[in-house]
């Protein structure tokens, strides 16, 4: 299910599945959506320390940087200068938005906003991380957080969200909510010229690969020389501030890792003296650093280590012990989240972890910012990816980010091929944005219960959308008809989720009712129910008890629930409870598709690929 997001290192967007981190996730984190008109590029070097115990120094520093912020708003971002801003904010913040970019942004929303008042302040213990809401003069309302480093009092992270848009309902006036979609016009088949289309995604495709694998060649070869020339000035800017030995070494030595399975967490860390320093995977990375309460000597941590997941101010803390024969265990603590003494799983250092052979790359070309080239490469027990993004119109590399990836567990229902024979959810000719058997193919594949599911769009004339894609609108996808996938029983239907805008913050689609959003489940076999989900608000069309044949309209095309942009998505499970954690994904394949104007049965459609009915 479509989710564009942006890392802490890495201005790339990109399409997951947000059910997949709703489902079993552990942690429920107040996760920021970074400065929207800032373009955010930055690198795994130059994330900085925050382990330091919170002080009432810092406090006080909160509240003088609450003052100086709420004061651009009120006249005085007009004459900000560059020397105010690098006296504000951590270097490192600067190494990833550049002073002059942060004037421009802040002078914009400022002028659009005017002056706030504080309506609500999100309760927290930790004297290094403000969060409150605030509203303007003409009614509109925005969160503004950052956090301090304690030891410097400068800001290391800062963000600011629009609420009111994110919380818009999209729907057409057409559409009210309760409508039936056969009083209202189905949206016409998009794509006309499907050879046409297909030419110009290999275009696309070709002119990423010849961009991003050089880039790619010169970070395994540590070779700044040789990678400067390839990028923006932005990006050779932030370069300054770590250069990719720098970054590369990070990686590379004395590193540590751990696993809380449960919560499908994974830390991966740099061990410097009595500083662990790393990003936790979780859906999406994030930062975190450790600090030893005891001097270390010898290779490998010991005893109780303090810190915090950066820039969302979650206090962790991890206890590590060993043995003679040098087995490494790991406990977690999470105060926050009642977590005690939590044993970890996959404990290890390691003081040479050198990054290996390719295993997998791909070009992605959905348009806009989200256009990449990305190639996992052998670590460990692990996968280091590294991600190149492309603007293709420039001809420049627009950010570059290296991070730890998991290997895939066994899939429980390999080699199963189910009864039923599946058709596509829709006609026409729609596009593959997730879909495969791997993570770098398909996000889906790191829940087990949506491990074979796929994500379709409308890729039409170089993008999923037409104008500045801000409007459900200005997508392809939105208003198509939606029809039953095969013949069954309807066991569950979601209808009246709104639809979110494009993009809505990461978390108010964490908050929505259902992480489906409108959805229908039909039961197609023995333990085998298919689901199809985010169809636009008051538009579904059957009941549960249904029965329904294969092409049966169930409704139209939206973006509801933890969704990005309006899709389809669908995927097969052994349970019919969307959220059930203990539930087996099963393959899909279509009886029959034209995969990229080539017929095809039995078909699993991989990221990339345009499908439709034959």
């Amino acid at each position: 299910m479509p989710k564009r997001y942006q890392s802490g290192f890495l201005p790339v967007a990109r399409c997951v599945d947000d059910d997949a981190v709703t489902k079993g996730t552990f942690f429920v984190l107040k996760r920021l959506v970074a400065l929207s008109l800032i373009l955010l590029v930055a690198l795994a070097g130059s994330m900085t320390t925050m382990a330091q115990p919170a002080t009432p120094d810092a406090d006080t520093a909160i509240d003088e940087h609450l003052a100086w912020v709420l004061g651009l708003f009120d006249g005085g971002a007009i004459d900000l200068a560059t020397a105010e801003v690098e006296m504000r904010f951590d270097p490192a913040f600067l190494a990833v938005v550049p002073a002059n970019e942060f004037i421009v942004t802040m002078q914009q929303l400022a002028g659009a906003l005017g002056p706030l008042e504080l309506v609500d302040e999100q309760a927290n213990d930790s004297a290094i991380e403000f969060v409150g809401t605030f509203e303007s003069q003409t009614g509109e309302r925005v969160m503004i957080s950052f956090a301090v480093d304690p030891s410097s009092e400068l800001i290391a992270g800062f963000f600011i969200t629009p609420l009111d848009a994110a919380m818009a309902v999209a729907t057409p006036d057409a559409l009210a909510p309760g409508a039936s979609p056969v009083s209202v016009e189905l949206a016409g088949a998009v794509v006309d010229d499907p050879e046409v289309q297909i030419a110009l995604y290999q275009e696309q495709v070709d002119a990423i690969r010849e961009i991003g694998e050089p880039v790619v060649e010169a970070v395994l070869a540590v070779d700044d020389s040789a990678l400067e020339p390839l990028l923006s000035p932005e990006m050779v800017a932030a370069l300054e501030a770590a250069s990719i030995s720098d970054v590369t070494a990070t990686y590379t030595t004395d590193q540590v890792q751990m696993s809380f399975a449960e919560a499908n967490a994974h830390f991966f860390g740099q061990v410097q003296d009595d500083i662990i320093q790393g990003v936790m995977m979780q859906g999406g990375p994030i930062p975190f650093t450790l600090q030893a309460t005891e001097p270390q000597s010898g290779n490998g941590p010991t005893g109780r280590w303090d810190g915090v997941l950066s820039g969302i101010g979650l206090e962790i803390s991890v206890v590590f012990d060993g043995d003679e024969g040098g087995n490494l265990t790991a406990a977690l603590d999470i105060p926050a989240q009642n977590v005690t003494e939590q044993p970890l799983s996959n404990v290890s250092f390691t003081a040479d972890r050198p990054i290996g052979d390719l295993i997998e790359d791909r070009a992605f070309a959905p348009g806009g910012i989200n256009n990449g080239y990305s190639a996992d490469h052998g670590w460990g027990d692990a996968l280091m990816r590294i991600s190149v993004g492309v603007d293709i119109e420039s001809g420049t590399v627009t950010g570059l980010q290296l991070l730890p990836a998991m290997l895939l567990p066994d899939d429980p229902a390999a080699g199963q091929v189910s009864e039923t024979s599946y058709r596509l959810p829709f006609d026409g000719t729609w596009w593959t944005f997730w879909g495969g058997e791997s993570e770098l193919q398909n996000y889906h594949t790191v829940s087990p219960s949506q491990r074979h599911a796929y994500d379709f769009v409308i890729w039409n004339d170089g993008a999923t959308f037409s104008g500045d894609g801000t409007r459900n609108e200005d997508y392809w996808a939105w208003g198509q008809a939606v029809l039953a996938p095969a013949g069954g029983t309807v066991v569950a239907i979601v209808n009246d989720e709104p639809d979110l805008p494009p993009n809505a913050p990461l978390e108010q689609r964490a908050q929505v009712g259902n992480p489906g959003g409108n959805h229908v489940a039909i039961e197609t076999g023995d333990d085998e129910y298919v689901f199809i989900a985010h169809m636009q608000e008051g538009t579904v069309e059957v009941e549960a008890g249904d029965e329904v044949q294969a092409g049966d309209l169930l409704g139209l095309t939206g973006n509801s629930g933890n969704s990005s942009e309006p899709h389809i998505h669908i995927h097969a499970q052994d349970s019919p409870d969307l959220v059930d954690p203990t539930a087996t994904g099963l393959p899909i394949r279509f009886a029959s598709a034209v995969v990229d104007g080539d017929p095809v049965e039995d078909a699993m459609p991989v990221q990339g690929s345009f499908v439709a009915n034959p």
